[in-house]
Formats: C-alpha cells, structure tokens, sequence
C-alpha cells in the first residue's frame, strides 16, 4: 500500500540521518 510505502521511507529516511549525526 502507499501507506506502507511511506511510512517505509520515513522510517529509513530517520534511521539514515540517525546513523549519519
């Protein structure tokens, strides 16, 4: 679903950005 979907990408996106800092 797109839902799923999105929330997918912003749990990478915040995990990403975690392991960036």
């Amino acid at each position: 679903m797109l839902i799923e979907h999105f929330a997918s990408m912003s749990f990478i996106s915040i995990f990403y950005t975690h392991s960036l800092q």
